[in-house]
């Protein structure tokens, strides 16, 4: 069943019988459940694939591909829901295979499969698959006839994030640019812009390419500019994203060898957190930042130790 359960006594779905393929419930609950899922499949069996999809690339029937993909969607679901997380992952695979055949599948479809799919490759450290997946939604959202810059300006951001993580500097800066561009134009929420501001002068530091040095920082700059504007109100979303940056520019500093931006970055963050409830992780990462801290001072003081010694 799509839950996960016995196929004992379980009912089909009608729609997908009729294809010749099986997807189980074990009630009318189950089905309705799943239901946010499972009528872009649903999509994609009625053909809803654009003008002039009636064959796919190599000529062949569609009904082939559309069979093959339900099929592989219904497994990938039971077996993520199982939490067998390598086979659900491999069988995506053989679904992004199976829908580049395909040269328009429906939106709503993609939106869910490409979602599990990251998830998968964000759980099983498949950073090449994830930030193929990621850059693929993005160009699906840029070639829409009426493209919705606010859902690919946040689009570029979960990529430039994801990028970080994985310490790929170069490709975060790229999506970083013109995100920030998007949002200054729209003026967006100060600790937003000054987030991705932050993020993208940590990027250009962590580069280590000399002539990017003074452009970031203007970027961490302008995101203290805007950090030092009116504070979100406390427990806000908003809120817990100002304490992300500043400790987020911290790092920056102490990357950059500049205790003091990191001093003082770094007493905002904890000033912040200590006035309202923080999410666990987040007290641990300004935590590890101040003990990054301190053995930054400490490695300072033996650096002038030794140089005074020696002269």
């Amino acid at each position: 069943a799509a839950c996960g359960a016995s196929r004992e006594k379980m009912s089909k779905c009608a729609k997908c019988k009729q294809n010749g393929i099986s997807t189980y419930y074990c009630s009318k609950e189950c089905q309705e459940r799943d239901w946010p899922v499972h009528k872009g499949v649903h999509s994609v069996q009625r053909g809803n694939l654009g003008e002039g999809c009636a064959k796919t690339s190599s000529g062949s029937s569609v009904d082939a591909v559309v069979n093959a993909v339900q099929k592989q969607f219904t497994d990938a679901q039971v077996a993520y829901e199982s939490g067998r997380l390598e086979e659900a992952f491999a069988k995506c695979r053989k679904m992004r295979e199976a829908l580049s055949r395909i040269s328009q599948p429906d939106d709503d479809f993609m939106e869910k499969f490409e979602e599990m799919f990251v998830t998968l490759g964000k759980c099983l450290s498949q950073d090449d698959d994830v930030l193929e997946c990621m850059e693929a939604t993005l160009n699906r959202m840029l070639r829409r006839p009426n493209v919705n810059e606010q859902e690919v300006a946040e689009q570029r951001g979960l990529i430039a994030s994801y990028c970080m993580q994985i310490e790929n500097f170069s490709l975060s800066a790229k999506h970083l640019v013109p995100a920030i561009e998007y949002c200054e134009r729209r003026d967006d929420c100060n600790g937003h812009v000054a987030q991705l501001h932050a993020m993208l002068g940590s990027c250009l530091l962590r580069l280590g390419n000399r002539g990017k040095l003074h452009e970031a920082a203007l970027h961490l700059d302008e995101a203290e500019r805007r950090l030092g504007l009116p504070t979100p109100p406390r427990g806000s979303t908003d809120y817990l994203s100002t304490v992300q940056t500043w400790n987020t520019m911290a790092f920056a500093y102490m990357h950059s060898q500049q205790p003091e931006g990191a001093e003082r970055c770094l007493e905002r963050a904890e000033a912040m957190a200590a006035q309202a409830p923080m999410s666990p992780d987040l007290p641990l990462a300004i935590a590890a930042s101040r003990s990054c801290m301190s053995m930054l001072r400490e490695a300072q003081g033996r650096f002038r130790e030794a140089h005074a010694s020696i002269a």
